[in-house]
């Protein structure tokens, strides 16, 4: 490929992006608040990214995953979407409008702290990113798609297919959560992780 071409392709790039940033951002209402229902926060995963279309490619449609967890979920809960904060200008319009068009689905803005739906949701979910790590660090549940390396947590369920999320979503959200169980769980992981990274002194 020819500079003159290289320089076509990144202008091109760039108007596209700066327009959808546009539209993206006073041409959807987002939610502002966060409501006083049970929800699961679901942050959408930075894409394209090599990670997600190596080892998860049966999740890499995100729109697909947001349809499925919104079908999935009980009666009482809701969505919430946020996406990724470096994304902007990515994803089109018409990704967002169709997320908003789910009944039980909040979208919030990328730009929203994490942090604070975080403390307030019932559970994570999310494709292999941290996000659900955070979350078990918190005491809440996390569910993850495909695989993580902090699965093992007590608290932590994998989903490998569709098809498997439509029978296990449900029934992972009414399951009691041992909160004990979970903290030794969990200091069980951070002392190996500990072990493994860091070598003792002597």
């Amino acid at each position: 490929i020819s500079i003159i071409k290289t320089i076509k392709v990144k202008f091109v790039s760039s108007i596209y992006r700066y327009f959808n940033y546009f539209l993206t951002n006073f041409f959807i209402s987002y939610v502002k608040k966060i409501p006083n229902d049970k929800f699961v926060y679901f942050p959408l995963h930075l894409q394209p990214e090599a990670t997600l279309l190596s080892t998860a490619p049966v999740f890499s449609d995100q729109l697909s995953v947001v349809r499925a967890f919104s079908a999935s979920l009980p009666a009482g809960y809701k969505l919430i979407v946020k996406d990724y904060p470096l994304q902007a200008g990515i994803r089109p319009l018409k990704f967002y409008k169709e997320i908003k068009k789910l009944p039980n689905t909040l979208l919030f803005h990328r730009l929203f702290p994490s942090q604070k739906l975080v403390e307030r949701c019932e559970a994570i979910t999310t494709l292999q990113g941290t996000a659900a790590f955070e979350g078990l660090l918190r005491g809440k549940k996390a569910i993850i798609l495909n695989c993580a390396f902090y699965e093992t947590i007590y608290g932590a369920k994998v989903i490998n297919n569709y098809k498997e999320l439509q029978y296990t979503f449900k029934n992972f959200l009414y399951e009691k959560f041992d909160k004990k169980l979970h903290e030794r769980s969990l200091n069980s992981f951070l002392k190996a992780w500990l072990d493994i990274v860091y070598e003792k002194s002597n």
